[in-house]
C-alpha cells in the first residue's frame, strides 16, 4: 500500500528552474514521502523536438540526457528509502516519435528495455526508479480512487483545463501538463465529490522561446489510505 506520494511533472530537464527545482528538492525530504510519481515532461527532449524553440543555437541530445540523468541522481540521493516512479508525458514520447518518423528500421530498439527506449537511456534501472509504460488506449496511473495521467492524453487545452477534463471523464483526477494550477469539483447527487486537480511545473517559467506564458510552479502531494 502507498501512503503519501509526491506527485511531480513538467521538469523538463536541463531547462527546470533554478531555484523551484534545488527548492523542490529540499522539501521532499520533509513530506514523510512514501513514493513518488514523476508524471511526465521530466526531461525535455528538445534536440528531437519537430517544433523549433530557439533556432538560433544549435542543441544535441547526449547533454540534455546527462544533466537529465544528474538531476534524477539528485533526487534518488535526496529521498533514498522512497520509492519513485516514472510514468512518460507527450515530451519523453517525443523519443519514438523521432525514430519512427526518421529512422524506423530502429523502432524494436526504441521499445522498452531497448538501448534506444527513454528508461535506458536516462539509466533508471541505476536509480532504482519503476517505469510505467504508456499503453494504448491510454490508462489512467491510480493511486487509490484518484486516477493520474500527465495530461496530454485529454484535449483540455486553454482556460479552465480542470472542468474540461472533468467533463470528459467524469470522475476524479490529478494531471500536470498545463504548467498551472487549476481545480474543478462537481457534486453528484446521491454519490462522491468528484475533484479534478491540474498541478503547477518545476521548469523555467521564463522561457526564452516565448514571452510571459502564465506558468505557475509546484507539485501535489496525495494521501492513499
Amino acid at each position: 500500500m502507498i501512503g503519501r506520494i509526491a506527485i511531480l511533472s513538467d521538469i523538463h530537464f536541463p531547462y527546470q528552474c533554478p531555484r523551484a527545482w534545488p527548492l523542490t528538492l529540499s522539501i521532499l525530504p520533509r513530506l514523510n514521502l512514501d513514493a513518488i510519481l514523476l508524471n511526465g515532461d521530466i526531461i525535455d527532449f528538445e534536440p528531437i523536438s519537430k517544433f523549433v524553440e530557439c533556432p538560433r543555437k544549435k542543441i544535441e541530445l547526449k547533454p540534455h540526457l546527462d544533466e537529465s540523468y544528474k538531476q534524477l541522481l539528485r533526487l534518488r540521493k535526496a529521498v533514498p528509502k522512497a520509492r519513485i516512479l516514472f510514468r512518460p508525458g507527450n515530451h519523453e514520447e517525443r523519443m519514438e516519435k523521432h525514430i519512427v518518423t526518421k529512422a524506423p528500421s530502429l523502432i524494436d530498439l526504441a521499445q522498452l528495455n531497448g538501448p534506444l527506449h527513454v528508461a535506458s537511456l536516462l539509466k533508471v534501472d541505476q536509480l532504482d526508479i519503476g517505469w510505467i509504460a504508456n499503453d494504448r488506449p491510454y490508462r489512467p496511473y491510480a493511486l487509490g480512487k484518484l486516477d493520474v495521467m500527465h495530461g496530454h492524453e485529454i484535449k483540455a487545452g486553454g482556460k479552465n483545463a480542470a472542468e474540461k477534463i472533468y467533463r470528459s471523464i467524469i470522475g476524479n483526477m490529478y494531471v500536470g501538463h498545463h504548467h498551472r494550477f487549476d481545480r474543478y469539483i462537481q457534486r453528484v447527487l446521491r454519490g462522491p465529490m468528484n475533484p479534478v486537480w491540474v498541478g503547477g511545473c518545476v521548469c523555467n517559467v521564463n522561457p526564452d522561446w516565448t514571452f510571459f506564458p502564465q506558468w505557475q510552479q509546484g507539485f501535489g502531494v496525495a494521501e492513499v489510505s
